[in-house]
């Protein structure tokens, strides 16, 4: 056992779902540095928010982090996606034995590729980069000769580098096995942005190679030390990804437009849900139809046909036309099919078809902009969605 490693077995392993916010700390400079994606990026834009924690956007609608942060809505690039209820799936570290490994699918795409997962351990030495959101690096601090750093109150997305120091060996983490990898908090004299994983960062990524060979799920520091705060010889636990790729792969295979569930919501199962193109379509949302995007694109707290009042149909193309928009559109007095937000005088012309994108009087009878748009908008959506 090396001396690094001698030295973690008298101290302990922190989980870091214990904070709100989760981050990565760097030692180099002033610790601000790294909140935009790394020069040789491995998935910078897959590593999202997760119950304030943090997950990474796999591909195909699979979302992968640690069981105990559980499973939510995540954040991408801003914009939250919705979680398909009941689409879980624990991984196992042995046929009938659980590890801290969670997998979800979401209702809408977020556009993202398929990141690649390590088909093998990384070996000793290899350089990882390590992405979470989060804290701050804050005041120097030592404990016991080892120097650092506490942790600030601020956070922010960050990524930051770090060797492998142990490679796929076993951790029993909250009872439970897990296959692991451990990174040594080494002093480098700031000469490579190392870092360090901080109370909350589980789920996090860990890249090597351009792969996605890890998710944070722990740290380790010294008996007595202060929780808020990393020094030299902490430790960062990493779930090696390799050991779990064929569980990783066999789950994800399956994709929501060829389940037989109804995966978004509205009634219609696989092929019969507009939003799927094909059998291979991973998500049975459209993102280019409002009413079938999985989103809630007016904030009336109503997400898609049926649910939203102001969908007529799963094609229709706004959630919020003239009939449910809370705005007096032809200035009679009268708002929307229902009187709006304050509850006001509903427009006649409104009554029981909320979906009406006209609160004057109809002047015709055509079919309406979105039965004349929709075939293209498909169109362009199976030549930009990926198989």
């Amino acid at each position: 056992m090396t001396a690094f490693w001698s030295r973690l077995a008298v101290a302990f392993a922190c989980l870091l779902m214990a904070a709100p916010v989760p981050a990565v700390l760097i030692a180099s400079g002033d610790g601000t540095a790294n909140t935009t994606a790394p020069p040789a990026d491995p998935g910078w834009s897959h590593v999202g928010a997760l119950n304030g924690l943090s997950g990474v956007y796999l591909g195909d609608g699979w979302v992968l982090t640690a069981n105990h942060v559980g499973t939510g809505p995540i954040t991408l690039g801003g914009v939250s996606y919705p979680v398909v209820p009941g689409s879980s799936v624990r991984l196992e570290h042995t046929p009938n034995v659980l590890t801290d490994l969670l997998l979800f699918r979401l209702i809408s795409d977020p556009g993202l590729s398929t990141l690649p997962i390590a088909a093998t351990p990384p070996p000793l030495s290899a350089q990882a980069i390590l992405i979470g959101l989060g804290h701050d690096r804050g005041a120097t601090y030592t404990f016991s000769g080892h120097t650092g750093w506490r942790w600030a109150s601020t956070y922010a997305k960050r990524w930051g580098t770090n060797a492998v120091s142990q490679a796929s060996f076993e951790l029993i983490f909250g009872g439970q096995p897990l296959r692991a990898l451990g990174f040594s908090f080494d002093d480098l004299a700031g000469a490579s942005p190392e870092a360090i994983v901080t109370t909350g960062d589980s789920g996090g990524a860990a890249f090597v190679d351009d792969s996605l060979a890890g998710i944070l799920v722990a740290r380790t520091i010294y008996g007595g030390q202060a929780s808020a705060s990393s020094v030299f010889g902490n430790g960062t636990y990493a779930a090696d990804l390799s050991y779990y790729r064929s569980q990783i792969l066999a789950v994800t295979a399956e994709l929501a437009c060829s389940n037989g569930l109804d995966d978004d919501g509205d009634g219609l199962v696989d092929l019969d849900d507009p939003g799927c193109y094909a059998l291979d379509d991973p998500f049975e949302t459209n993102a280019l139809v409002a009413c079938d995007d999985g989103f809630d694109d007016d904030a009336d707290g109503l997400v898609d046909w049926p649910a939203d009042p102001g969908c007529q149909h799963v094609i229709s193309l706004k959630e919020d036309p003239a009939c449910d928009d809370d705005v007096d559109n032809d200035g009679d007095g009268a708002i929307d099919w229902d009187g709006g937000l304050g509850g006001g005088t509903p427009d006649p012309n409104c009554a029981s078809k909320p979906w009406r994108n006209l609160e004057s009087p109809s002047s015709g009878c055509g079919l309406g902009f979105e039965v004349v748009f929709l075939a293209p908008l498909l169109a362009l959506l199976a030549r930009r969605r990926r198989a």
